[in-house]
């Protein structure tokens, strides 16, 4: 009976989970990794961050101007001080990780450091991108 039970979890678990790793990867990933192939030194794989990184902020702006265009007075307000607020966490979360990562010695702490940063605005990037989608179809 448990291994039933057991089978019937996994399952279930997989029907949810294996969606997200069928996704296709976004083309600013993708420049990245063909940025990271043809130098990946460190020095040349924190340039390729840095690279993703200016990419992933335009990524993040194009949305928050989207969301702007399609929100109400009120929402819009909302919307600016949250980004503010982002902004204030986004350098701050910043400055700690890559001030921790960069306090070790060895060189793949720099790389690691620039990851965190990516990893960071993309995030936000990603949230707007996903918040827009889902207000334009309810406002559809």
């Amino acid at each position: 009976m448990s291994k039933r039970i057991l089978v019937v979890i996994l399952v279930i678990v997989s029907m949810f989970t294996l969606p997200l790793f069928a996704q296709d990867k976004h083309p600013i990933d993708k420049l990245e990794e063909e940025c990271i192939e043809k130098d990946s030194t460190t020095a040349g794989m924190n340039n390729c961050a840095m690279e993703a990184c200016k990419q992933w902020d335009v990524e993040l702006n194009k949305y928050y101007e989207l969301l702007l265009g399609i929100l109400s007075i009120e929402e819009k307000q909302q919307l600016k001080v949250a980004q503010v607020a982002w902004l204030k966490y986004r350098d701050l979360e910043t400055k700690f990780r890559m001030d921790t990562f960069l306090n070790n010695q060895g060189t793949m702490y720099s790389n690691m450091a620039m990851s965190e940063k990516l990893d960071i605005i993309k995030q936000r990037a990603l949230e707007l991108k996903s918040l827009y989608g889902t207000l334009k179809s309810a406002k559809e």
